[in-house]
């Protein structure tokens, strides 16, 4: 299972990690503030996806 390379997307922030989770299939995704998603984090977090079929994204409504 693969998961995408943690990247800084802007100065000051912490970097968006998908991190592939403990189970068969899944990632979760951290650093990333999905009110405002830049082209380059909408493609880490499309290719964290394809990836792993099932995205977790904590702390959201």
């Amino acid at each position: 299972m693969g998961s995408a390379s943690p990247r800084h997307l802007t100065p000051g922030t912490a970097p968006m990690r998908p991190e592939s989770a403990d189970a068969a299939f899944g990632a979760e995704v951290t650093g990333v503030d999905l009110r405002c998603v830049d082209d380059a984090a909408f493609g880490i977090i499309r290719r964290a996806g394809i990836d792993n079929q099932i995205l977790l994204f904590r702390g959201r409504p």
